[in-house]
């Protein structure tokens, strides 16, 4: 799978509801922020692995994302803040691996379930809602071990509504 000639800004329309497998895997002409919109349920595997030139990821409001395959966003070298809508129940194995984004937030109180081997982020602090740093710990416990184990980013609980206090 090798995409070529895309360059420029990335428009997903309102109409697409599922992004395949591979769909844009190493499309790395790509540019500006890739905007998924509140209309996509799943996200494949490898769906943007390796569309590196991506300046930020962001999920529309009231988004009805549920699923997030493996390495579906892997190895596009984000730095931005990303949000999980709280509407995804699934993530998949590496699915924001060799991403090293300024901060991910999930406003959910239960963490989307993990399937796979490795480990979700790569290097990242996930800011969660404190009630919920157990249960995020518990269910994505490849990234709370490697994380305590190697002294990267840890998982932070606070106020949900105030997160710049984090």
């Amino acid at each position: 799978y090798s995409c070529s000639g895309f360059t420029g800004n990335l428009n997903i329309p309102n109409s697409v509801t599922s992004i395949g497998n591979y769909a844009f895997y190493n499309c790395n002409g790509f540019t500006g922020n890739l905007n998924i919109p509140n209309s996509v349920t799943s996200i494949g595997d490898y769906a943007f692995y390796r569309c590196y030139n991506f300046t930020s990821l962001s999920f529309e409001e009231n988004s009805k994302l549920k699923t997030i395959g493996s390495s579906a966003f892997g190895s596009i070298y984000m730095y931005s803040e990303l949000i999980i809508p709280n509407s995804v129940t699934s993530i998949g194995s590496g699915a924001f691996s060799s991403n090293n984004f300024s901060r991910v937030i999930c406003y959910s109180t239960s963490p989307a379930s993990f399937t796979g081997d490795n480990s979700i982020f790569t290097s990242s602090t996930i800011y969660v809602p404190a009630v919920s740093v157990e249960a995020y710990k518990a269910a994505w416990k490849k990234d709370a071990s490697r994380f305590n184990a190697n002294g990267l980013p840890t998982f932070l609980g606070g106020d949900i509504h105030n997160v710049n206090n984090w």
